[in-house]
């Protein structure tokens, strides 16, 4: 089910059969989903900023719930609930899958909204749905609208001359892809499976793109008071109307920036017999290819990344 038909058509071509409709529109989830045995239910807003706040909470958990309703009634054998590994969290060791907080996170609203989507989940989950939860890490891959793909495309616009503290986890979009099937065919009811693969600073992820493009790294590391008070600044003036609803620096983006968010996806490996296989250059390459920067441009046809 998709929102855009033509978006899609340019995507799939005639390799899918696609339907228009909105999470928030329980006659088309219903029409979508009828004949259908498996949900990998995907869709919804990757925002941040609290003037997101009700929009997040209207797509990502109400929708959530209209989903799980829809597959419920039209009696489907499966559904993947694709949550974020983000809202895990651990001050002793790597988050897994065991390290989902008991409240719901404060003045993060995206992070917030997957929070309580997952407990719709696991909620549908004990009253006999057959939901799995994948918990993704940062995707990577060629046309990446995700703020993942916009650090790739900050760095080669020349944004990213300094850096921050921060430690992310990337994965492949194809070996995510697998993941994803690998939860419906394998995954266990009500548990929850970690995809992740590299654990890397962003500041070390930065100098490989410059590595990879010849453009010049981050000079240096912000300390995160520093972020904190230019996020609190540009609340500010979003709170007076003299910015647009989505800076790209807010509270809780600078919240963001200050933690090290590996992760432990060896559950998924274990369980699902899942293994991420694709090395992170070699997914930079072909990501990078696709803007037509880097210096293995020649050897990656566009065609085979498109």
């Amino acid at each position: 089910m998709v929102r855009s038909e033509d978006k899609a058509r340019a995507l799939f071509g005639d390799r899918v059969v696609c339907f228009q409709g909105d999470l928030c529109d329980k006659g088309t989830l219903r029409k979508a989903m009828k004949g259908v045995s498996t949900v990998y239910h995907v869709a919804g807003l990757y925002l941040f900023g609290k003037s997101h706040e009700k929009t997040l909470l209207e797509v990502n958990v109400r929708g959530t719930e209209a989903v799980l309703e829809a597959a419920h009634q039209a009696g489907v054998s499966k559904v993947v609930h694709v949550s974020s590994a983000g809202v895990l969290a651990s001050m002793e060791r790597i988050p897994d899958e065991t390290t989902f907080p008991e409240s719901c996170p404060e003045g993060r609203p995206y992070k917030a909204s997957k929070w309580q989507a997952e407990r719709v989940a696991m909620a549908w989950a004990e009253r006999g749905l057959p939901v799995t939860i994948a918990s993704p890490t940062c995707p990577l891959g060629p046309e990446d609208n995700t703020p993942t793909g916009q650090i790739i495309r900050d760095f080669l616009e020349g944004r990213f001359f300094l850096s921050s503290r921060t430690g992310l986890n990337f994965s492949d979009c194809r070996d995510l892809a697998e993941g994803l099937i690998a939860c419906a065919e394998q995954g266990r009811p009500g548990e929850r499976y970690v995809l992740g693969h590299h654990n890397l600073m962003l500041t070390d992820f930065l100098h490989l793109l410059s590595g990879e493009t010849g453009l010049p790294g981050p000079r240096g590391e912000v300390p995160w008071p520093l972020i904190a008070a230019a996020a609190a600044g540009t609340e500010a003036l979003q709170t007076f109307g003299l910015m647009g609803e989505s800076p790209r620096l807010c509270w809780e983006t600078a919240k963001q920036s200050r933690y090290i968010q590996f992760f432990d996806s060896k559950k998924a490996r274990l369980e699902l017999g899942w293994q991420p296989r694709s090395p992170l250059i070699e997914t930079l390459n072909r990501t990078l290819a696709f803007y037509g920067a880097g210096r293995a441009v020649a050897a990656v046809p566009v065609g085979e990344v498109a």
